[in-house]
């Protein structure tokens, strides 16, 4: 529930930074390795509006992420199934991928 009073500028302060503090988290991430962006964690923060978005890909896209890395480790397959659609199934009847 959003709340009806503003919050004072030295809270909106302390929000800014711990959510500044999170994104770096995020980013210290193992998935992230290897990323350079030209921008910084307090740039990402001070676009953000000020409800809160939650992606439910991005919660499969950490599952498929770990799993990969978990297979990767143990050196064994993965096991996936391509998209079921006329188009597809066509295309890899006639040798495609």
């Amino acid at each position: 529930m959003l709340s009806t009073h503003p919050p004072k500028p030295e809270e909106e302060d302390a929000i800014f930074a711990a959510e500044v503090e999170g994104v770096k988290r995020w980013w210290a991430e193992p998935r992230w390795k290897g990323i350079t962006r030209p921008y910084s964690a307090e740039d990402v923060v001070s676009k953000r509006g000020t409800l809160k978005q939650h992606y439910p890909s991005s919660q499969t896209a950490r599952k498929l992420f770990e799993l990969l890395n978990e297979r990767a480790a143990q050196e064994l397959p993965v096991h996936t199934s391509i998209p079921s659609t006329p188009f597809l199934e066509a295309w890899h009847r006639k040798g495609g991928g």
